[in-house]
């Protein structure tokens, strides 16, 4: 009888594991496709599933809704993830706790999460250098566009003009201090030092002028009401650097 419970114990103690470590999620079986998906056949999967499990869509008991809109989250989650080239190649290797520790050191003003696991695996313990080379960005924009749900559901493209500052080439040259190099040293395990040096001279000279400039958005059908579409060098110019 004892020997039994044993047993029994030891089963239920295996199921467990089992179920700890099947719990992370697998973000390619969540959009049902192989991992080396492209991109076409992320969005075309994504926009499919998405459509499944829109929270307007299902019908049925409180539990199936809910269910539903876990599973629409989680479908959302796992698109955003994929389809950004530097995520991706973090949950690749890292997996879903390795992206979500790149993504606390960035939002915690570290480096950033493309390079976060050179920073500690790639020079080892030893007394390792990293370097890169840094332009200065301007501002970022943040631009709330209304849509109605009906946009949401099925898809829309729309059309944004924005009132912006574009930098125009004059005559002459100026000294200019547009790009930095970061070097960082490590000391020791966890203990890094960086130093900063100017790495551009000489450029042509600019003026900003004021112009009308339309941004075309696609609205992916299923996106979620305060969904995020980023628009790399569409913010606000800087003389010395980049938008």
């Amino acid at each position: 009888m004892c020997r039994q419970r044993w047993v029994a114990l030891l089963v239920l103690l295996g199921l467990l594991l089992q179920a700890s470590t099947t719990f992370a999620k697998d973000y390619y079986e969540l959009l049902q496709v192989a991992k080396g998906a492209n991109e076409a056949q992320l969005k075309r999967a994504y926009r499919k599933l998405a459509l499944q499990y829109h929270p307007d869509k299902v019908t049925g008991s409180e539990e199936e809704k809910k269910a539903a809109s876990q599973k629409f989250a989680d479908i959302n989650h796992a698109y955003e993830v994929l389809s950004d080239p530097e995520k991706r190649k973090i949950y690749d290797q890292y997996g879903e706790d390795g992206l979500k520790q790149a993504q606390a050191r960035e939002q915690g003003g570290g480096r950033g999460g493309h390079d976060i696991f050179d920073m500690f695996f790639g020079g080892g313990f030893g007394h390792g250098h990293h370097q890169e080379e840094e332009t200065r960005k301007g501002h970022t924009i943040y631009v709330d566009l209304p849509v109605s749900l009906r946009d949401l559901y099925v898809g829309k493209e729309l059309q944004v003009v924005r009132d912006k500052s574009v930098l125009k080439t004059t005559s002459g040259t100026r000294k200019c201090n547009c790009k930095t190099k970061i070097m960082t040293r490590q000391l020791g395990p966890g203990m890094f030092q960086q130093f900063q040096t100017q790495e551009c001279g000489t450029c042509p000279a600019v003026k900003l002028e004021r112009e009308q400039v339309p941004i075309n958005v696609h609205v992916e059908p299923g996106m979620n009401d305060g969904h995020r579409i980023e628009f790399f060098e569409e913010g606000e110019p800087l003389v010395d650097g980049e938008p």
